[in-house]
């Protein structure tokens, strides 16, 4: 070896990167720093192998520290890229994937460097420059040389591009550090340009590492005289590391850049897993909840992780990220209020307990209030209550019972079975088929025995209740039912002497009309033809002169005549003797066929027949209520076109008459008190029979007429 001018500059930038590392060393545990750190070392390994490479004097030797010079060169690239990411603290780009890629090239380029001589991919020629003094060593630059070259270049564009996306991001202190930082990054560059210009000086000596060792001077100095490793690694372990809160910070797009070791523990992933994750999968019980924009306004909210005992509350509190009026991401601050919610959860329980205790001493004292209350009303009642258990055992009895059954106290009617209080053993069956069908029976009524052995008629209403330990009992209120048994008997005796003293006035009514319409027909109709006749004579008898005299016996005649008609009308209208010699079904048509026409209305009829079973009191009534039909639809309905039908159902005769006319209100037409109405239910009550309306305004108006048939 020897000493010269051209290993000075080497030498320099030896020295200035060897005494960077040794600053820098301290705060290797910082990624910033620990970066930066270890591409001092590789400009250290570069420019030191410069040097030793200008030092020699054979050719073998420059060419081994010209191959050594390459552990540097392959490295300063991609620790390039290193440094100016981790600073960014864009980790999240810094996959095991992408640093694997990113040292393919190199980790090639290194082989074919040592393995030159047998494809001379890299040289193609390498001779010793003896018009130097001292001599140097030449290349001849082969096609892999210049794709390194390229890549080389790429690597440190990106991460001079980085630097300047981060220039025009921040402000303050970091916009004049990160300007600082990009100015000593061109520096390689115009070291580059002249390298490869025709300067005497550097013809054979390459500036490159020697403007990154200034580049990395710069950036300590930068770093140093700002104290930014001083003051930031300081605060971030401090403030940032050091939090009993959990900090995660999100960049736009939601995915999570930075944690401290608080968040790690919440979420149970490390740093290393969670960065470049979206924040959905590293706290899904955040997921969707976050809104990405440049303002939070009261969005604290809580949500709770872990699952059973081990469940923790946090409150979450996201604020966004800005730098120079735009939205750089969101920062979470996970705020552990387990021990505040299980104290309030606590508290909260305490309260409801109390509470509860509370409620549940009112209710007894209620419930205590409610049966001292239950029993006097029980034991006060007027109706006689019992209670007995499945098998007909009596429990309990009030006053009203041990008086019905004359009993004196409830130990002597608990002695005895309800079953004994029955006269007929059937009625317990029927008693209890209801019960076992619905769990009650209401109404029941049946004759019972006393304690002396007098029967009397009960009203029971019985239902079934479940004691708290299951078991099946029978509560009975009992009311002694005699008298209004009696009552009803009567009523019911008079009812039906009423009706048949109805039957028997309408008979003799119809045998008044029926009496008289004969006298009618009979004797005044003969009368008229008598008069007729003897007109009829004295009109053949005039002689031509006496015209005035015919034109008034005429008028007479015709006189007669209305007279006549007007006693058959009468005469059919007191007894129609259709009904006599046709049946009910020719009368009824008979007399549609006769008032149709006069009323103005069209009109069907459909009958079954004759119909067994209809006797002439029965015949008649419904006539009647046929004929006052027909008057009221003439009268008040305005129909045009009346439906009549006559038939059975079963042991009923069922007439039909139904209507085209403005139609009646069912209800009012079935709750009348018109008497028109109130007289063909009268007519109808003898023979049990019924009538019903069914109308509805402007569609007309339908009455159907039930009759039991007579028993033949």
């Amino acid at each position: 070896m020897t000493l010269s001018l051209h290993i000075l500059l080497p030498l320099v930038a030896f020295f200035v990167s060897l005494y960077t590392v040794m600053r820098v060393a301290r705060y290797r545990s910082d990624p910033v720093a620990s970066s930066f750190l270890v591409l001092m070392a590789a400009l250290a390994v570069w420019s030191l192998a410069v040097g030793l490479e200008h030092a020699s004097v054979e050719l073998p030797a420059k060419v081994f520290w010209l191959k050594m010079s390459y552990f540097g060169i392959l490295s300063v690239p991609p620790l390039w890229v290193v440094l100016t990411v981790r600073y960014v603290r864009a980790d999240r780009w810094l996959t095991r994937r992408a640093l694997v890629l990113m040292s393919i090239i190199p980790a090639i380029t290194f082989v074919m460097v040592w393995t030159n001589d047998v494809h001379h991919l890299m040289w193609r020629d390498i001779w010793l420059d003896t018009s130097f003094s001292p001599p140097v060593d030449d290349v001849t630059h082969g096609a892999w040389f210049w794709f390194q070259a390229v890549y080389s270049y790429l690597l440190v564009i990106f991460g001079t591009l980085v630097l300047a996306r981060e220039f025009g991001r921040e402000t303050g202190v970091h916009r004049k550090w990160v300007g600082i930082m990009l100015l000593a990054a061109l520096v390689p560059w115009a070291a580059n340009l002249l390298y490869i210009t025709p300067v005497s000086v550097f013809q054979v000596l390459d500036p490159t590492p020697l403007a990154f060792v200034i580049t990395g001077l710069v950036f300590s100095l930068g770093l140093f005289r700002l104290r930014l490793f001083n003051i930031m690694p300081v605060a971030h372990e401090a403030v940032f590391s050091h939090m009993s809160d959990g900090v995660v910070v999100l960049d736009t797009d939601g995915v999570v850049v930075e944690l401290n070791p608080a968040a790690e523990s919440i979420i149970g992933l490390h740093r290393a897993e969670a960065i470049g994750r979206a924040y959905g999968s590293v706290l899904p019980a955040l997921a969707g909840r976050l809104e990405f924009t440049s303002e939070y306004t009261d969005s604290q909210f809580g949500v709770s992780l872990g699952d059973g005992d081990a469940t923790r509350h946090f409150t979450v509190s996201p604020s966004s990220i800005v730098g120079k009026g735009q939205f750089n991401g969101c920062l979470l601050l996970l705020h552990d209020d387990t021990e505040r919610v299980r104290t309030e959860s606590a508290v909260r329980e305490r309260i409801r307990l109390e509470a509860e205790l509370l409620e549940r001493q009112r209710s007894e004292q209620l419930l205590r209030a409610s049966e001292a209350k239950y029993r006097n009303l029980v034991q006060n009642a007027g109706s006689g209550i019992l209670v007995s258990d499945a098998h007909g055992h009596i429990l309990t009895a009030n006053r009203a019972a041990l008086s019905i059954f004359r009993y004196a106290t409830e130990e002597e009617i608990a002695a005895a079975s309800a079953m004994q209080f029955f006269v007929n053993a059937d009625d317990v069956k029927r008693l209890l088929e209801p019960i076992g069908q619905t769990g009650m029976a209401k109404g029941f009524e049946a004759p019972m025995r006393r304690r002396d052995g007098d029967a009397f008629w009960a009203s029971l209403n019985a239902i079934v209740q479940i004691t708290e330990s299951g078991e099946r009992q029978y509560l009975v209120i009992v009311d002694d039912a005699t008298a209004r048994k009696h009552a009803e008997r009567e009523l019911a005796a008079s009812r039906q002497n009423l009706r048949l003293l109805a039957q028997r006035l309408e008979e003799a009514r119809e045998d008044e009309r029926t009496s008289l319409a004969r006298e009618l027909h009979d004797q005044i109709g003969q009368t008229f033809t008598a008069i007729r006749m003897d007109l009829g004579r004295v009109v053949r008898r005039l002689g031509p002169d006496e015209q005035e005299a015919k034109a008034l016996l005429d008028g007479i005649t015709q006189m007669v005549d209305e007279g006549t008609n007007d006693v058959r009308r009468i005469s059919s209208e007191l007894r129609p003797g259709a009904l006599d010699d046709l049946g009910l079904a020719g009368a009824l048509e008979f007399y549609l066929e006769q008032t149709g026409p006069r009323a103005g209305f069209d009109f069907t009829f459909d009958s079954d027949g004759e119909l067994s079973g209809l006797d002439a009191s029965r015949s008649t009534a419904l006539f009647r209520v046929f004929q006052e039909l027909v008057t009221n639809v003439v009268r008040h309905s305005g129909a045009d076109r009346v439906d009549v039908s006559l038939g059975h159902s079963g042991n009923d005769c069922v007439l039909t008459v139904s209507d085209n006319g403005c139609g009646i209100d069912t209800n009012e037409a079935n709750n009348s008190r018109s008497l028109g109405i109130v007289g063909m239910k009268e007519r109808l009550l003898p023979y049990d029979g019924e009538l019903h309306f069914q109308g509805e305004p402007g569609k007309g108006t339908t009455a159907r007429v039930i009759m039991p048939l007579a028993h033949t």
